[in-house]
C-alpha cells in the first residue's frame, strides 16, 4: 500500500503578488502524485487544509481537487474550522465532537487524529480523545497501525514552534499510545519541514508542506527581539509517500522538483543498473 501525505496547504493565505501562491503549489504537488508510477492508493492531506477555515476556502480546496481521481481523507489542523470543514467535505464526527477516523485493510490501519484546539497554535488533545484512540487500538491489537495527527508530538528543534503550548496533550497522547505495540508510525505536519524522528519508541515522520517552508535556525528566538533571521523560504512543494510493504514500514521524502532527471536507463547505463542489483 502507497499513502500519499500532503500537509499544510494553507489554501486562502493572502500572499502578495510575487510571492508563492498556494493554490499552484497544492496544484503542482498533486501534479506530481499523480504522474508517480505505482499510483498511491490514497491521499491523506494531515491538516491545515485552509488558511483560516472559511467555507470558501474549503469550496476552493475541493476545486483544486476536482481532477483528482486518488481517493483523498481529510485531517483536520490548527488553522481549520471544525463545522466549516465538515460541511465542505461531508465529513461526520467521531461521536465525541472531533473530526477523528479509523481507515480499515486488511494488514493495516490507520488511525486519524483530532488535534485542533480552538484559539490555539499549538496541538490539542483531551480525555475523551484518549479514550477514543484507546478503544480502537484496542480494537485490533494484532494489527499494524499507522496514527496521524496534525501537530507533531516531538520537538524539531525550530524555537518558534515548540511542541506544548501548557495543556499536555502530547502526555495524554502518550500515555494512550504507550500500550499498544501494534503501532508502527506517527505522521504528521504542522513545522512545514520534513523531520524524522523518534517518540516513545515510535518512528515518527513529520511531513513538510506544499505551502512555504519553514527555514531552519536552531538557535533560540526572543519574540520580544526581531533579530532579521529568516523565517519562511521559497523551497519546492513537498509531500511524503509511505509504503507499506506487508512487512515494514517506510517513508520518502519528495518534493515536485524531484522530476528534474540527470540520468534515465538509456543502454550506456545497462552495466551500471546490472552490477548494482547483483552485488
Amino acid at each position: 500500500m502507497i499513502i500519499a501525505q500532503i500537509t499544510d496547504l494553507h489554501i486562502g493565505f493572502p500572499a502578495k503578488p510575487g510571492d508563492p501562491q498556494n493554490d499552484q503549489r497544492l496544484t503542482e504537488t498533486l501534479d506530481a502524485i499523480k504522474a508517480l508510477k505505482p499510483r498511491p492508493d490514497l491521499i491523506l492531506a494531515t491538516g491545515d487544509l485552509t488558511n483560516d477555515g472559511y467555507p470558501e476556502q474549503y469550496e476552493r480546496l475541493l476545486e483544486l481537487f476536482a481532477d483528482c481521481d486518488i481517493p483523498i481523507h481529510w485531517m483536520i489542523g490548527n488553522h481549520d474550522q471544525r463545522e466549516p470543514m465538515r460541511a465542505a467535505l461531508n465529513i461526520p464526527d467521531d461521536g465525541n465532537d472531533f473530526v477523528s477516523s479509523v481507515l480499515e485493510f486488511d494488514d493495516l490501519r490507520l488511525v486519524l487524529l483530532d488535534s485542533h484546539g480552538p484559539g490555539l497554535h499549538g496541538g490539542a488533545f483531551g480525555a475523551d480523545q484518549a479514550d477514543w484512540l484507546e478503544r480502537q487500538l484496542a480494537a485490533r491489537p494484532d494489527t499494524p497501525t499507522i496514527l496521524a495527527i496534525h501537530h507533531s508530538p516531538v520537538f524539531t528543534g525550530i524555537s518558534w514552534m515548540p511542541v506544548s503550548n501548557g495543556n499536555g496533550w502530547e502526555t495524554r497522547l502518550s500515555a494512550a499510545v504507550a500500550p499498544h505495540k501494534q503501532v508502527k508510525k506517527l505522521i504528521c505536519g504542522h513545522v512545514h519541514r520534513s523531520v524524522d524522528a523518534m517518540w516513545n519508541d515510535v518512528p515518527v515522520a513529520v511531513c513538510s508542506s506544499t505551502a512555504p517552508q519553514l527555514a531552519v535556525n536552531l538557535t533560540a528566538i526572543d519574540a520580544d527581539n526581531p533579530d532579521n533571521r529568516p523565517l519562511v523560504v521559497n523551497e519546492s512543494p513537498a509531500f511524503a509517500l509511505h509504503i507499506w510493504n506487508g512487512s515494514y514500514l517506510m517513508t520518502h521524502h519528495m518534493r515536485t522538483d524531484h522530476n528534474n532527471t540527470l540520468v534515465k536507463f538509456e543502454p550506456f547505463m545497462q552495466h551500471t543498473i546490472s552490477g548494482a542489483m547483483d552485488h
